[in-house]
């Protein structure tokens, strides 16, 4: 080993990264979805960024990461045309942010959202690797975004990430040995002859194979499973150079597990995804990194065990990218998403010294930190639950209408008057049964009902206050809001069967259990 070059190496790149934070500094950020669902967010009313920038700013934060959905930015794929609204309501966000010394860094192309589209987003996403057109318009709603916050004196990075792409590696295992069109469009079958010789691409098969035109997307369980993942790698890498050309400095979320597939030898293999770390020629790298990983399915462990984990894995991430500063946009110290209960996780006892503890780990990165869940928020089905955006989503019947007062819009209801929303696309109910909340405010005395098919409640309401109640809305399509006698202002209407718990603050505002641990993280990092 030439000891001198790797010490000239290491030299370069220390340098680089103290350049990086006397320019830059470290980014300390909250992922900021306001007191909505990230669904929902852009749909939502928007209407306290300054009291919760104040907040994000006093708890050490000097960040916030905004999601960016392709389609709510970018509606109709064909005039390519800019939601000037979004774009607004993003505009007053940045401003915001910069009067309270904040910076904003964006996920662009966040697939979820609540836009008022009938195009299946999914579909939109599958095109975008088969269709030059789909492409231009991806192309176009980078450069537009570009445009609009590129010099805005609050704009502090960007990145894609592997996840917003993902669900098609496991869509197009379905499509089988009869479809070989779109391999062949999506540049699958090309590729694999490119990278491998006949002989290989037969072995993992299963079968001779001696053509790309005889190539298809292999199921989930095959052996050639190895190669759909190496493929998308190799897209990711395209889609990230393209992307670079028209917002520069644009980085990556890349994927830091490694994927089991079925071995030719009956072993089963792991594919990882070192070929994407270094993000192009991005300045920085970035990830999610949750407390589990790496760890046993169903551990338990120590804040020592799991600090030390993420040194090695994260370490390893930045070795593989050259070097480069990496951005944590998803620090996830704890998670309780449903279906993922056997992850493991630190133990409870433990969890404020294990965040506090990560302050080297993370400062070593270099670029910064975001936690994901800043303030815990439901899976709200209802779009627009605040009426910022009036009667958007809502259909009136009777004298229903929206008020505004201070900023404030809420729905006014009364005597025979109905407000209904369908939320049959977006219904995540469970057979369990969900949870029906909404503020309200009586004018006069009022008996309000509320419905979803066969489920009615009913409430005699009196003055000021806030209604949580049981409701099954399992299989249902609307919830109808509907004024028996009196008069009401309701306002913040959500359905929702999961909180998504972050601990830093809850749902109602108060705070959660590792407030003071984050606080102290931020003390203990740079600036």
């Amino acid at each position: 080993m030439n000891h001198k070059k790797v010490s000239r190496r290491l030299a370069a790149i220390l340098l680089t990264a103290i350049s990086w934070l006397m320019l830059c500094g470290f980014t300390k950020a909250a992922t900021y979805t306001g007191r909505d669902f990230a669904v929902n967010f852009w749909s939502g009313e928007m209407n306290m960024p300054d009291e919760d920038f104040q907040q994000i700013r006093q708890d050490g934060f000097n960040a916030i990461v905004l999601v960016v959905p392709w389609r709510q930015f970018q509606p109709d794929l064909k005039s390519r045309d800019m939601n000037s609204d979004a774009y607004a309501k993003l505009a007053r966000l940045m401003n915001a942010a910069e009067e309270n010394d904040l910076k904003v860094v964006l996920r662009v192309g966040y697939t979820w959202d609540c836009y008022n589209s009938q195009e299946n987003v999914a579909v939109r996403y599958r095109k975008l690797r088969s269709e030059d057109s789909v492409r231009r318009a991806w192309i176009s709603y980078l450069k537009d975004l570009y445009s609009r916050v590129g010099d805005h004196p609050a704009f502090g990075g960007a990145f894609l990430t592997w996840e917003d792409f993902w669900n098609f590696t496991f869509e197009c295992a379905a499509f089988g040995a009869g479809d070989m069109d779109t391999p062949r469009r999506c540049g699958y079958s090309e590729w694999v002859f490119e990278n491998y010789d006949q002989t290989e691409v037969s072995r993992l098969y299963g079968e001779e194979i001696s053509d790309p035109e005889d190539v298809w997307f292999p199921s989930l369980t095959s052996p050639a499973r190895k190669l759909v993942y190496e493929w998308n790698d190799a897209w990711m890498n395209e889609l990230l150079a393209d992307s670079q050309e028209v917002f520069p400095g644009i980085s990556m979320e890349v994927r830091l597990d490694i994927d089991p597939v079925s071995g030719t030898e009956g072993v089963r293999v792991g594919v990882p995804h070192t070929v994407t770390f270094p993000a192009g020629n991005a300045e920085f790298t970035s990830c999610m990194y949750a407390a589990a990983m790496g760890q046993e399915f169903g551990q338990e462990v120590s804040a020592g065990n799991a600090i030390s984990k993420a040194g090695s894995i994260l370490g390893m991430l930045r070795a593989n990218a050259g070097g480069k500063p990496v951005f944590v946009d998803q620090f996830l110290y704890t998670d309780n998403t449903p279906g993922f209960e056997m992850n493991a996780r630190v133990r409870k006892d433990e969890l404020p010294d294990y965040i506090v503890g990560m302050a080297p780990v993370l400062r070593d990165m270099q670029w910064g930190y975001a936690v994901w869940t800043y303030r815990d928020y439901a899976d709200d089905v209802i779009v627009n639950g605040g009426f910022g955006n009036r009667g958007e989503e809502w259909s009136f019947s009777g004298n229903a209408s929206t008020r505004e007062e201070d900023g404030n819009s809420r729905l006014y209801l009364e005597t025979d008057s109905r407000a209904v929303q369908d939320f049959s696309n977006r219904n995540t109910s469970k057979e369990t049964g969900d949870i029906l909340s909404f503020d309200y405010e009586v004018l006069t005395p009022c008996r309000l009902r509320a419905s979803a098919g066969h489920c009615v409640e009913n409430f005699a309401l009196e003055g000021k206050g806030s209604i949580t109640q049981e409701m099954h809305t399992f299989g249902e399509h609307q919830l109808a809001l509907s004024c028996l006698e009196g008069a009401v202002l309701i306002d913040n209407v959500k359905v929702y069967s999961h909180v998504t718990e972050g601990g830093i603050y809850n749902m109602d505002g108060t705070p959660g259990p590792y407030l003071d641990a984050i606080r102290t993280l931020n003390a203990n990092l740079p600036d």
